[in-house]
């Protein structure tokens, strides 16, 4: 029996099951840590622990019984907790969670030794000191919109949002420090996307005040005057690029579905109909030549996927999950894809394919305002950007 006094008085409501409880076992420095389930009694006297997803619970610190917040219900005990602590909290113990959830899957799932062995490996790079997650930096200057992101060098980010005269402004990273931001012109009504198909060249896209699609870039030298590419926009535009010259572009239209419009090196195409019923703007990445990834949020605000493999587009596959706000992909290599969205609570979520199999949602802090952006400078290396309560820049890197 346990010596607790509230555990003998079965206040928690875990007696027997005591060695199972963090209330009776845990000292208060441990509160707040996630435990897989199975590792502890599912449903206490007193509300237990709540399900947080389909796999673990959360025991919040400042509790005095095993009292849980349900992740889905953003308004569950949230004032509870000030931004700050939630803060330092997804920083400091986002690793353990990783770490212990993976090591109850390995113990659970011994039937599928070999990948079950090759997938912990994956899993584990994502908390060992080598590849991990930074905490997050601000970068000063005001946005009113979400982000656009590029890369065309392994020490060279391109950022790109609205300003507060609805302008495109731009901020870079050359490898030392972030410049200040400058501004590009037009009026913008949406987040920008922008995307690099070689060194020192880069495309924007954004939706203008006629709901249709602008587009500027960068040759090198010089910034281009906007093009109008029409279409009637109901999101921001993502673009995605697999070839030298090569440009998708993709956006939801006015019946909710998935518009994509593409440069083949000479002149624009049509645009195209594929379908879907989207509760949001569309997110795009290629990991290879002829190979377009798009992800969306779906009726159930789910993340839903479509790819076009070189030959012709996939159906709708379903990805699971909350999202609340456009997802954004990016790819760190051949068959490789990290997909980032808000989340409930505005935290930031993320999944990534590994080339076998996608991956559970990691929950990855944050107080985010808009949508993420993603990029990827190098194979090691992820950056991701949001806007904040204070519209500013937030980023968080992956290395």
């Amino acid at each position: 029996m346990c010596n607790d006094s509230n555990c003998s008085n079965n206040i928690c409501g875990c007696y027997p099951n005591c060695n199972m409880c963090p209330y009776c076992n845990m000292n208060s420095m441990y509160r707040g840590q996630i435990y897989p389930q199975g590792y502890v009694w599912p449903y206490a006297m007193y509300g237990g622990y709540i399900p947080i997803d389909n796999s673990c619970y959360e025991m919040p610190n400042s509790m005095n019984l095993c009292r849980g917040i349900e992740e889905n219900n953003p308004s569950d005990d949230i004032d509870d907790y000030s931004d700050d602590n939630f803060d330092d909290y997804d920083d400091n113990e986002n690793n353990n969670y990783n770490e212990v959830i993976d090591e109850y899957e390995d113990t659970e799932n011994d039937d599928n030794n070999y990948y079950q062995e090759e997938d912990s490996i994956d899993d584990y790079r994502q908390q060992n000191m080598q590849y991990r997650w930074s905490p997050w930096e601000t970068i000063p200057g005001t946005i009113t919109s979400g982000l656009g992101a590029s890369t065309w060098g392994s020490n060279r980010i391109d950022i790109f949002s609205r300003g507060i005269n609805n302008e495109l402004i731009h901020n870079w990273w050359n490898g030392r420090n972030w410049r200040n931001w400058e501004s590009l012109g037009g009026k913008l009504t949406s987040s920008p996307s922008a995307v690099a198909w070689s060194p020192n060249r880069i495309d924007v896209f954004v939706r203008g005040e006629d709901n249709a699609m602008y587009h500027k870039w960068w040759d090198g030298s010089r910034w281009s005057n906007w093009e109008s590419l029409g279409g009637f926009l109901t999101s921001k535009p993502a673009v995605a690029s697999w070839a030298p010259n090569r440009l998708d572009t993709f956006v939801r239209g006015g019946d909710n579905k998935l518009y994509h419009k593409w440069w083949n090196g000479s002149r624009w195409s049509d645009w195209e109909n594929l379908g879907g019923n989207l509760t949001s703007g569309p997110g795009a990445v290629s990991w290879g030549p002829n190979r377009v990834d798009v992800f969306a949020r779906g009726s159930n605000n789910n993340l839903i996927h479509k790819w076009w493999n070189g030959s012709r587009w996939s159906n709708w596959e379903n990805l699971g999950g909350f999202l609340t706000s456009d997802p954004a992909a990016s790819s760190r290599g051949t068959n490789r894809i990290d997909v980032f969205a808000r989340g409930t609570q505005n935290r930031l979520i993320y999944k990534y394919w590994n080339g076998r199999r996608w991956s559970r949602w990691y929950r990855l802090g944050g107080r985010l305002t808009s949508e993420p952006v993603s990029v990827s400078p190098n194979s090691n290396r992820i950056d991701v950007f949001a806007k904040n309560r204070r519209n500013n820049t937030i980023h968080k890197i992956y290395y």
